[in-house]
């Protein structure tokens, strides 16, 4: 008989564990799809905007309540969220160039032309007379990006529920991070914009317990799981919507008629 009492107050945890909040297959990353970008029409021309670097300034460290701490809460490198973010903007505001890998991006330009000048030896001809690449294009106004904070468990909310032995419990853990975006101009220095977005990043723990008390034995079941928002996918979120701030502030400010042509 204890068996199955047993085999039933496990296929119960399981049903409800299996209807409630408490995952135990592990899911497929999600891809979020962002929406269209909703901006004022399109101006005269496009500006030509470079990224040099986008850093992490906030020094926060990855949260752990046992082990030593050896890792950072946010990529130290966050350009690619803010590159994206820019080339994500409709096209006709603006271009984007290359500038955090530009001393690859000059030697690999040395060698095409070292190149075409041995080419033209090779035909008899003046290394002169060679072919040469075409300029870089100049940035008009640069773009720095920031993860300016990192704030760790900025609130917290537990709640819980037992019923006859049988309960379940969940805490939710909210994190927050602040990126910021700012927009130079290239021919004064003059900080044309400066943006701040704060993006909540939320950590969920879910528990299922279970208690029963047999005439020889007791059983004590739990299950449990947790869920934390990607770090990633919260700073591109940031880095979007300061970009689109950025960019309508630009707008307003008419940018394009102080840029030089």
């Amino acid at each position: 008989m204890f068996k199955w009492n047993v085999l039933l107050q496990l296929l119960v945890c399981a049903t409800i564990s299996a209807c409630g909040p408490v995952a135990f297959e592990t899911e497929d990353p999600s891809v979020v799809v962002q929406g269209d970008i909703g901006l004022p029409s399109a101006p005269i021309r496009a500006l030509t905007v470079g990224v040099y670097n986008c850093l992490d300034t906030s020094g926060q460290r990855a949260f752990s309540a046992t082990a030593e701490l050896v890792s950072y809460a946010v990529p130290q490198d966050c350009s690619p969220y803010l590159i994206s973010a820019l080339k994500n903007i409709p096209s006709g505001y603006l271009n984007v160039v290359e500038r955090g890998s530009l001393s690859p991006l000059l030697q690999e330009r040395n060698i095409g032309e070292s190149s075409l000048r041995q080419f033209a030896i090779i035909k008899g001809k003046d290394p002169a007379s060679a072919e040469q690449l075409g300029p870089l294009k100049v940035a008009e106004i640069i773009f720095i990006g920031q993860v300016i904070s990192y704030d760790n468990r900025t609130r917290q909310v537990s709640a819980g529920l037992a019923v006859g032995g049988l309960g379940a419990s969940r805490t939710e853990t909210y994190d927050t991070v602040t990126f910021g975006v700012r927009a130079v101009s290239v021919q004064s220095g003059e900080v044309l914009s400066q943006i701040q977005v704060t993006k909540t990043i939320t950590s969920s723990v879910d528990n299922l317990h279970k208690a029963a008390i047999y005439t020889k034995t007791v059983l004590d079941a739990e299950a449990g799981g947790s869920r934390n928002e990607p770090v990633g996918q919260a700073i591109s979120s940031a880095a979007r919507a300061a970009v689109i701030a950025v960019v309508e502030d630009g707008i307003r400010q008419q940018w394009w008629k102080f840029a030089k042509k």
